[in-house]
């Protein structure tokens, strides 16, 4: 345990609060990304920062054309490191999944106040729970959110720029300066929340536009 931790709630809370909440609320495979770069890439940023990051340039004091600031124990050498191994694992996790040939989800059942007094407490849980990704289907059978086959950001082309796009978000969501809240929270949550929406724009596109 670090000393800083001795009088505060521990790293490994945060880990398991930031866990339950990708599990429960994004997209089964999306959750699954999210804990693989939490385990990886974090542990990839502490080991090569403090390995080498004293012999890189200090990252700027914000994120350019964002504007959201960086945090100034963060260094360049840790923010490669996390690039490098969320792309890696969001390309690897993606292509592998999506070769299964599973399609996207379909959209969420609707819930009325009419259903809601009509049904019982079982069909609401029931329904409620359809929301999440609380249920007893394994993770490798449900649908994947990327696909080779889609028109817009799919094939190889599409899967690299996916993990150019998740190694971004990866390296600045670790290297945020997000005050006294924990990574173990916030990198999980921020990182799958950027894929989720990057692969939610491209489905969008396909389905709607083209």
């Amino acid at each position: 345990m670090r000393e800083s931790e001795k009088h505060k709630v521990n790293g490994t809370v945060w880990y398991l609060i930031g866990v339950i909440l990708v599990l429960t609320f994004y997209p089964a495979d999306i959750a699954v990304l999210s804990i693989l770069i939490l385990s990886w890439a974090d542990t990839a940023a502490s080991t090569i920062g403090r390995l080498w990051g004293r012999y890189t340039p200090p990252l700027p004091q914000r994120i350019p054309y964002i504007g959201l600031r960086f945090a100034p124990r963060k260094s360049t050498a840790g923010y490669a490191a996390a690039f490098v191994t969320g792309g890696l694992i969001t390309a690897t996790f993606l292509g592998i999944h999506a070769a299964r040939g599973t399609s996207p989800a379909g959209p969420l059942p609707t819930l009325s106040w009419t259903q809601i007094k009509e049904s019982s407490w079982d069909d609401i849980l029931s329904t409620a729970l359809s929301y999440t990704n609380l249920n007893n289907t394994p993770v490798i059978d449900m649908p994947s959110s990327w696909r080779w086959q889609q028109r817009v950001g799919g094939d190889w082309a599409g899967l690299i720029v996916a993990g150019l796009w998740s190694g971004f978000v990866t390296a600045v969501a670790e290297a945020m300066d997000l005050g006294d809240t924990d990574d173990n929270l916030t990198l999980p949550v921020l990182s799958g929340l950027g894929i989720w929406a990057y692969v939610g724009v491209l489905n969008y596109i396909d389905r709607r536009m083209l």
